[in-house]
């Protein structure tokens, strides 16, 4: 039996953030920017929320 698969529509969202949060931290981590991360990890939780909230509103228009 073959197995149907679908063609790649590019990099998984949630690894792409889950991703790009792990880089964040590490680079804070890394730079001794500690206490500064909590800033960066709630700017990037902003930006991610509206990323999806405009991707919520284009899928409704079509």
């Amino acid at each position: 039996m073959t197995d149907e698969s679908k063609p790649y529509d590019g990099p998984d969202p949630i690894l792409l953030i889950a991703g790009t949060i792990s880089a964040i931290i590490a680079a804070a981590v890394a730079l001794d920017l500690e206490s500064q991360l909590q800033w960066i990890l709630a700017g990037v939780a902003v930006l991610v929320g509206v990323v999806l909230l405009v991707i919520s509103l284009r899928r409704r228009s079509d």
